[in-house]
């Protein structure tokens, strides 16, 4: 009898043993499966973390990035825009003509025995490099007729009051620019006749950090 009692003794002993381990197999088991998981959103949370800086990195280079051109090329562009905008602002070009035409005002430029006058202040400074231009596009005697008291009549030079100033200067703010345009001699005579001879439509565009002339019509 007492055999058998120890048999059956053994046998539940082995099987407690047997279900301890099975659950201390699984608790570690759970474990297991926690820590992969854990993980698993860590490295999720890091590659999230690698995106967004990315995208960041991205976005802020976005603006140099977008203009790797060479400082010509870019200036070139810049020039042309400024060009183009004041075609269209005082003769109402078409954008496509006025970009095209641009280029031929900005060659004119580049052609001048000086196109960097430092920067330019005021309005004062940006009629004097104006002036300085046209006195070398348009000669001595074009500046002295446009800028004279006084207007031919039948032979005779007659003193008049102008209507306004022989240029004109605007500052575009957007594009950093000065465009001096010329008025036109009209007033009236001292013989109390008005008149009025049209404006040659010139026109210069300057840079105001620089004084560079941009363009020349």
């Amino acid at each position: 009898m007492k055999p058998k009692i120890s048999i059956i003794l053994s046998i539940l002993v082995i099987f407690f043993l047997t279900t301890a381990c099975g659950k201390a197999s699984e608790k570690s088991s759970s474990v297991s499966s926690i820590k992969p998981a854990t993980e698993a959103i860590t490295t999720a949370a890091e590659t999230k973390s690698v995106i967004m800086t990315t995208t960041i990195l991205t976005t802020a280079s976005t603006g140099p990035a977008t203009s790797k051109m060479t400082a010509k090329e870019s200036s070139g562009e810049y020039e042309k825009q400024i060009v183009a905008f004041v075609l269209q602002t005082l003769y109402t070009y078409d954008e496509e003509v006025a970009l095209k035409d641009a280029e031929d005002y900005i060659k004119k430029a580049e052609e001048l025995s000086e196109n960097n006058y430092g920067a330019i202040l005021d309005e004062n400074g940006a009629i004097e490099i104006a002036r300085s231009v046209l006195l070398e596009e348009k000669g001595k005697d074009y500046i002295d007729e446009l800028e004279s008291d006084f207007v031919e009549v039948d032979g005779i030079q007659m003193g008049y009051q102008r209507y306004s100033p022989p240029y004109k200067a605007t500052y575009y703010d957007d594009y950093d620019a000065w465009m001096v345009i010329v008025t036109g001699i009209c007033g009236v005579r001292d013989d109390g006749v008005k008149f009025a001879v049209p404006a040659s439509d010139e026109f210069v565009v300057m840079r105001g950090s620089d004084g560079k002339v941009i363009a020349v019509f």
